[in-house]
């Protein structure tokens, strides 16, 4: 009577989803963004919202406001999307970056672009190098940032930029001078600070804090007082680009000695 129970069906086999590598990661995200992987070398600049990334990037290219290949500055959001600028042929240091583009990632730590998502949403590891930008102090979100380009490889730099403004206000004589000595002095207080913050970031112990301006960058007359690390920025970012693209090949050094040449913070 009442038969036999049936068995419950067993479900379905599902296979397990392949845990995609750092490289498959990358190449996707490059396919994404459309980055010449081959025939250029692609910078990121990056990190929270007013940090002055475009203004570097245009410093960089020596683009002036007006011109149409200005990257939009401004005190709010002004960077919506991800884009691509590359070094106008009528600059003085297109001859030593045309194969260079420099990418300008939206700030993180707003609406549009939360912090919990950036590195996805903006596909950080996807570039070469990765730029990222700090204010008066590392945040939290620098160092995640850092650390999570960190983990696919891809070589990054952390660049304290607006240092023309801190020099202007703090160490600035009567005459409109800053000596070297201050210069020094600011350097040493901002480093043993951003030392600080990496006390508990192991990976990121041998990384070091760049203190730029984007008008000196630029070359403009008045602003080369406040020259600070701009020329070494310019060349380790280089020579870090080439030598993980290129490893050990012979080119790296005949190049660098052209940006040396092409890159002078010139007096304009």
């Amino acid at each position: 009577m009442g038969g036999s129970r049936s068995r419950p069906a067993r479900p379905a086999y599902i296979a397990p989803t392949p845990q995609k590598t750092p490289e498959q990661l990358r190449a996707e995200a490059q396919q994404h963004l459309g980055i010449d992987t081959v025939n250029k070398y692609n910078i990121a600049f990056a990190g929270d919202c007013k940090n002055g990334k475009s203004s570097l990037i245009n410093a960089w290219r020596r683009v002036e406001k007006g011109e149409k290949e200005w990257a939009e500055t401004g005190s709010t959001e002004t960077t919506m999307q991800i884009a691509p600028y590359e070094f106008p042929p009528d600059k003085p240091v297109f001859k030593a970056m045309e194969n260079v583009i420099l990418w300008d990632i939206p700030g993180a730590g707003t609406g549009s672009h939360p912090s919990k998502t950036y590195i996805e949403d903006k596909k950080l590891y996807a570039f070469d190098f990765v730029i990222v930008l700090t204010g008066q102090s590392l945040t939290e979100n620098d160092i995640q940032y850092a650390n999570a380009v960190a983990s696919y490889g891809v070589p990054f730099a952390f660049v304290r930029s607006k240092c023309d403004q801190n020099l202007m206000s703090d160490f600035e004589d009567e005459e409109g001078e800053v000596k070297e000595a201050d210069k020094e002095h600011f350097k040493a207080a901002g480093t043993a600070t951003f030392r600080k913050y990496l006390n508990n970031h192991s990976a990121l112990s041998s990384s070091r804090l760049y203190f730029v301006s984007a008008m000196a960058l630029q070359g403009k007359k008045n602003y080369k007082k406040y020259q600070l690390d701009e020329r070494e920025l310019l060349r380790d970012v280089v020579y870090k680009v080439m030598e993980c693209r290129n490893p050990g090949a012979d080119c790296v050094g005949a190049y660098l000695a052209d940006v040396a040449a092409n890159l002078d913070l010139a007096e304009r």
